[in-house]
């Protein structure tokens, strides 16, 4: 993925495509583990995603950060 966004007039550039992580904290998806949720973020990385939707509330201790 190449095409880039700049957020507002900050210079920082994420691509289009944001990835979700609530699932990744567990918060609703009992089933998710470390090692496939790293899985997930190295897959997206790689593909270009750099835009990560962290809020505080995935996660009681920042888990999804």
């Amino acid at each position: 993925m190449q095409v880039t966004h700049e957020i507002g007039s900050t210079g920082i550039r994420v691509s289009p495509v944001a990835l979700g992580c609530w699932p990744i904290a567990g918060m609703t998806s009992l089933d998710v583990n470390r090692p496939d949720s790293l899985a997930t973020l190295r897959t997206a990385f790689e593909l270009g995603i750099n835009f990560f939707d962290t809020a505080y509330a995935y996660g009681a201790n920042g888990e999804s950060e």
